[in-house]
């Protein structure tokens, strides 16, 4: 939300994830992938970026201006390879809060050879990449703090009704350190966990509890209607909601039938009937 705020009418917008590896010329290409797709400018390019190891420079075979140099960061340290569709999602088998995750399915990769990128039911928060204009019509959230899980399917949801077409990118030019926890670096997360601990009348759980209710309400989780979320005397979770609700081009039923999820009255998650992929989006069916 607060990046989005720094938008001063530029063509272009993009959200990454920090610690990143950028490849040559990648934004130029970015551009004309997004430029190539059938619904621009409507459309959103998104994925999850292949990970790297910091310990383990690229070594680009060939390039003399990395042999005559060294490793540098200043040079590329990025491969091209053929892009990631996200085509499937399921949920945490946990039941910490049965939101949707999103994953990217089987045979879900590029092959190469296509002339435009090909349609998926899903972004991914560590890269999205649209025309600035969908910051006027599709707005992000304020009320959603620290949000981890549910941030990917709610925007999903929000976008494709707005009628914009979500699109995976047809190469990976961005590398992204994901920080296992073999490497011994804190992530975000849990500084956020370390700064609540001795603040005995807040913590990050109690947050993530109503925010995750948000989502649930505004992506049409059966048990999180506006009536029940009042009667629970929660009525602050739907601040406005008018201002960041789905859209009005296209339902949510449709997006529902789009990608194969299915409402489910008895435990009152949305399911995904395809966790390994649907399969138009596994085979790049849409365009």
């Amino acid at each position: 939300y607060f990046a989005s705020k720094l938008w001063g009418g530029e063509n272009f917008f993009m959200q990454i994830d920090s610690h990143l590896r950028f490849g040559k010329h990648w934004d130029a290409k970015y551009i004309e992938d997004v430029k190539l797709t059938r619904n621009y400018p409507r459309s959103v390019l998104s994925t999850y970026p292949p990970g790297f190891d910091p310990n383990k420079p690229f070594h680009q075979e060939g390039n003399a201006e990395w042999a005559a140099s060294g490793p540098s960061p200043t040079l590329s340290t990025v491969e091209e390879t053929p892009g990631t569709r996200l085509c499937g999602c399921g949920i945490p088998h946990d039941g910490k809060d049965g939101v949707i995750r999103i994953n990217t399915g089987v045979n879900m990769k590029y092959r190469g050879n296509e002339s435009r990128p090909t349609q998926q039911p899903f972004l991914g928060a560590g890269y999205v990449f649209f025309h600035g204009s969908f910051l006027e019509k599709i707005p992000y959230d304020p009320y959603l703090p620290w949000t981890f899980m549910g941030e990917e399917i709610l925007l999903s949801i929000r976008a494709w009704t707005s009628g914009w077409n979500i699109y995976a990118p047809r190469k990976n030019l961005i590398n992204h350190q994901y920080r296992p926890g073999v490497l011994g670096i804190p992530k975000f997360v849990g500084a956020v966990n370390e700064g609540f601990k001795e603040k005995k009348d807040v913590n990050n759980g109690w947050l993530q509890k109503h925010t995750i209710r948000r989502i649930k309400n505004l992506c049409g989780y059966p048990l999180h209607t506006v009536e029940n979320i009042e009667h629970d005397e929660q009525a602050f979770v739907l601040t406005d909601r008018e201002h960041y609700a789905l859209g009005t081009e296209r339902s949510w039923d449709d997006f529902l039938d789009f990608a194969q999820v299915r409402v489910n009255h008895t435990t009152g998650a949305l399911d995904c009937l395809f966790p390994r992929g649907v399969p138009w989006c596994n085979e790049g069916l849409r365009e």
